[in-house]
């Protein structure tokens, strides 16, 4: 039995999930898709705006966005 370093491994993973989602886009873009929403955080370092033509939304950032605008404002409303 012959035994694989992990990463090696895992850059086969990400590799083919990759792929995978890119084909997903692809025909989704095809039927008439305006844009992408990676609503998962574990998207993010998997797929990005040079990966397609379509608009992509990235909720993890938006949310993390969001989050400290409410912070810097609330601090310097209270500050």
């Amino acid at each position: 039995m012959t035994s694989r370093r992990p990463c090696q491994s895992s850059r086969s993973i990400r590799a083919r999930s990759k792929e995978a989602y890119l084909e997903i886009i692809e025909r989704l873009r095809r039927e008439g898709v305006d844009g992408v929403i990676l609503g998962c955080m574990e998207l993010t370092p998997l797929l990005g705006p040079s990966d397609t033509t379509l608009p992509i939304s990235n909720t993890t950032g938006i949310h993390a966005g969001a989050g400290m605008e409410f912070i810097i404002g609330s601090a310097s409303i209270n500050g």
